[in-house]
């Protein structure tokens, strides 16, 4: 997963999202962060890891509107300030597993975790911001995710509501 990074030493594990540099741009950044190398960016094509901060351990999810969220394994969700790197907690999951895995994503502003006990399947849990509802989305998907993003050209909760169903 790490391969080519150039980094000394390069992170074992990454946690990762892009967002885009400004609400609606369509420049975009990569963030990665792991536990030893702290939040960091990857400049492509070059694959040069540059640290910008210390948070050190989660999974990261961006967006077009230029903002960057940190899900950290105690459950915690917050928000990376890309200017001052602070984190400013935005919700306390209280839905997820224990941690054999765990992925983070964003959709129209719902965030979604997928964790697992540790060699077991992962449950879908989500959270609305709008609403302050966290529900139990799918209780057990069969499989386990340790992978999940959104492309920066998802439309955002701004742009109206977004609807549809999931099979």
């Amino acid at each position: 997963m790490t391969a080519g990074i150039q980094a000394d030493p390069p992170p074992r594990r990454l946690g990762m999202g892009f967002t885009s540099n400004t609400a609606g741009s369509s420049e975009e950044t990569l963030y990665v962060i792991s536990v030893g190398s702290g939040l960091a960016t990857i400049a492509f094509p070059s694959l040069v890891l540059t640290r910008v901060g210390d948070l050190d351990d989660g999974e990261l999810t961006g967006g077009n509107d230029g903002r960057l969220f940190l899900y950290a394994p105690t459950g915690r969700l917050g928000e990376v300030d890309r200017h001052t790197l602070q984190l400013r907690n935005v919700h306390a999951f209280q839905t997820t597993l224990a941690h054999g895995g765990y992925a983070f994503a964003r959709y129209a502003g719902v965030f979604y975790v997928f964790t697992s006990h540790p060699g077991g399947t992962s449950r879908a849990s989500s959270y609305d911001p709008k609403t302050n509802v966290e529900r139990v989305r799918d209780e057990d998907l069969g499989f386990q995710v340790v992978g999940a993003g959104q492309s920066t050209r998802v439309p955002s909760v701004e742009r109206g509501a977004v609807s549809g169903s999931f099979p």
